[in-house]
């Protein structure tokens, strides 16, 4: 532990330092100063104390006695809340003396005020001056040092195993019983291969493969799995529970299983992803072996998990990591892998392993002619990108109304200097399909937030203008992974031959807090509510009317489309946990397609107390015709069939996000000890499927009569309007 004691009034040139408390020994340590006695002394130096900061609790005292002074000091070391102290301190002065100018000294040199050099250089020697010159006789000035993130005491209760004697010796019987229940003397030989189940047992096995991802198996199950191995490589999903079964420290064991493992009829991306988790690195390896047999497009839609996937070998191992391999013999020969890649490698940035295969990445590709071509294009991307983030700092810094701001950067596009109307085409960063060629000035803007995020339409070879969100300030990787989810949830749903109508626009992000995502032309329910007179009916009517009162004169197609919409995005939010639900991010295009954005707070979280568990206001379901009508009816069923369909797919979820725990992303990481347990609950695999019919029934009619979200939108429309 170390304090600097800085200044105080007439002091000798020795300081007795002690920390006593309930639980910690007593440790006493001199320190002489290097300077003279003068009215103040300034010592300006740290005291090291020879105990560590796990020897110390909230009770310590730290009692400070200069040589023959008649004065002691005293000071906790723990504030209030048990957080160890930082920064500054003033010992011998009473509370009421301390001045509003001290506690604001205190606060900035603990970095909890904004800083800006220029100007603290110029005001902070003066405020010194006065505050030495202020120093009363007898106080004692110390610094304790200032860390990264506070200090917190935790007690933690550790339990210790109670060890048997039986414990310490092997026990023949047991281990014997073992072997028997694994296949007896000959789990080695032909004989496991001609087993096959009767009825019970087979039922008993299904049961065990279709456990959820993390639902441990006991060792009656895992004997099992294993006495019955030859019977279940035929059946792609019993794979992942065969491996969870193997005894890995067995090395008899382990060789028949990987030759089983090889044996396996091929299994799915769903059931492969969870292999890439596995601990064991042959097994790993193997799941990479049969990436090879996925299209382009299956795996750049699992892209993001596959590169956290690289994480699970060290980084003194990338040279011989088989997935970093797999991936740039992919990317030399595909524009489109190179292109996420990349970028899904940039935005992990903060981390120095992602950095590492970055660098690895543009070395190797750069030694295939295609690879040095698709080095130049990200190259070029890189540079576009860091002159969006300038151009979003430079208009964050001009003292401007919004309007003015938005003049400014239509003429900063439009100059040919800064090579933004035109430039050289390259394959968009947000779609590698279309041919970038410029930015429209005239319809570029700034939308209202403190963020400033940039409304810019990018010019195409093909003349088609693709509009783009830029943000910078935000992390875009939260959005990225839910919208990621939805065109998965949509791609399952859609196998069933159910078509919910989901809008999946796309969503990039480039770096640490910053990126993009494509614009879809709608309006918020709140504003068409606004202009509507609160009527979601006269805004369809309006773009699309027709002759049918059982439609309320809308064009059937169109009603259809909202309905469907507005079941699968209740649906997919419910199972996502999507909070911070309001009018202002639920948005209708002119042809119904209800969607949502800004997914900030996922998996329960929400900054509004009691949310509903779905956004189902009742503007919406009387767009519908109200509960009585047949199209509510036809919505509902629509839920029952979605929830049912994916319930059955909840293992590939899981595993989507059991590879993204370690990913940084903030309401993945608060407490992923939890995530997989939370998300498995929104799927209620307990319930039978009548069971969760009536479940889902009952959460819609649950949210539609949520009385204190109507409150707290009301609020949200009135902080909106103040806001404007």
């Amino acid at each position: 532990m170390e304090l600097k004691y800085a200044k105080s009034n007439d002091l000798d040139n020795y300081l007795y330092f002690c920390i006593y408390g309930k639980g910690t020994a007593t440790v006493t340590f001199m320190r002489k100063s290097k300077s003279g006695i003068t009215k103040i002394v300034k010592l300006n130096e740290w005291a090291y104390l020879p105990i560590k900061l796990n020897q110390i609790d909230p009770s310590c005292k730290l009692k400070i006695e200069p040589k023959d002074a008649n004065l002691i000091y005293y000071c906790n070391l723990f504030e209030q809340n048990i957080i160890l102290k930082t920064g500054k301190h003033i010992l011998g002065r009473e509370c009421s003396a301390i001045s509003e100018v001290d506690i604001k000294l205190k606060m900035y040199e603990r970095n909890e005020l904004t800083k800006d050099e220029w100007l603290d250089s110029l005001v902070f020697p003066e405020i010194y001056k006065i505050v030495h010159v202020q120093a009363r006789e007898g106080e004692l000035e110390i610094d304790f040092p200032l860390y990264e993130v506070p200090i917190l005491y935790e007690q933690r209760q550790i339990k210790y195993p109670c060890m048997k004697i039986d414990d310490l010796v092997d026990n023949v019987v047991e281990a014997k019983h073992k072997k028997l229940a694994r296949g007896g003397i000959e789990r080695f030989g032909p004989f496991d291969r001609d087993l096959i189940p009767n009825a019970k047992i087979r039922n008993e096995l299904m049961k065990i493969i279709n456990y959820p991802l993390i639902q441990d198996l006991d060792e009656h199950e895992q004997n099992l799995i294993w006495r019955f191995r030859y019977f279940l490589k035929k059946n792609k999903q019993a794979m992942p529970k065969f491996l969870k079964c193997v005894i890995w420290k067995d090395h008899l064991e382990v060789k028949q299983a990987l030759e089983l493992m090889r044996m396996w009829d091929p299994i799915d991306m769903e059931d492969l992803l969870e292999l890439f988790s596995s601990r064991i690195s042959a097994v790993r390896n193997y799941a990479v072996e049969q990436l090879s047999r996925f299209n382009d497009e299956e795996l750049e839609l699992f892209l993001p998990q596959l590169v956290q996937a690289m994480k699970f070998e060290s980084e003194d191992e990338i040279k011989s990591n088989q997935l970093v391999h797999y991936f740039i013999q992919r990317a030399a020969i595909n524009l489109r892998i190179s292109n996420y890649l990349f970028w899904a490698l940039k935005s992990g940035g903060q981390n120095k392993y992602f950095r590492s295969v970055l660098a690895y990445l543009i070395i190797n590709l750069t030694q295939h002619e295609e690879g040095r071509f698709h080095c130049d294009i990200l190259e070029r991307q890189s540079k576009l990108i860091l002159q969006l983030n300038n151009l979003v700092s430079k208009i964050k810094s001009i003292r401007l109304v919004r309007v003015k701001k938005v003049e400014w950067l239509r003429s900063y596009i439009e100059d040919p200097a800064n090579e933004l109307n035109n430039f050289k085409p390259i394959p968009f960063p947000l779609d590698p399909n279309f041919l970038i060629n410029g930015i429209n000035h005239e319809t570029a803007s700034i939308f209202k937030s403190s963020l400033a995020p940039l409304m810019l339409e990018f010019k195409t070879v093909s003349g088609y203008r693709y509009p783009v969100m830029f943000k910078l300030g935000d992390d875009l990787r939260q959005d990225q992974l839910v919208v990621q989810l939805i065109h998965l949830m949509d791609r399952i749903l859609k196998n069933e031959n159910l078509d919910l109508k989901f809008t999946v626009y796309k969503v990039l992000s480039t770096g640490d807090r910053e990126g993009m995502m494509e614009f879809i032309p709608s309006k918020t329910l709140a504003n068409i509510l606004a202009e509507y007179n609160g009527n979601l009916q006269n805004y369809l009517k309006s773009l699309h009317p027709c002759d049918d009162p059982e439609t309320f004169n809308i064009e059937p197609t169109i009603l259809e489309t909202y309905i469907k919409s507005c079941a699968g995005y209740c649906i997919v939010t419910y199972l996502l946990g999507v909070g911070d639900r309001h009018l202002e991010n639920l948005l209708l295009t002119s042809q119904g397609n209800l969607f949502h954005v800004d997914f900030g707070f996922i998996l329960g979280k929400d900054p509004k107390p009691f949310p509903p568990p779905m956004k189902l206001c009742k503007e919406m379901v009387e767009a519908m015709g109200g509960q009585s009508s047949f199209h509510y009816v036809q919505f509902k069923s629509y839920c029952y069939l979605a929830f049912s369909i994916l319930r059955k797919r909840s293992n590939l979820i899981l595993n989507i996000f059991n590879l993204m725990l370690d990913s940084g992303i903030q309401d993945i990481s608060l407490d992923k000890e939890f995530i997989l347990e939370r998300l498995h609950e929104k799927f209620r695999l307990d319930l039978s499927e009548e069971e969760a019919m009536n479940f889902i029934e009952n959460t819609i009619q649950e949210s539609v009569k949520a009385l204190f979200p109507q409150m707290m939108e009301k609020i949200h429309q009135w902080a909106q309007y103040w806001r404007r």
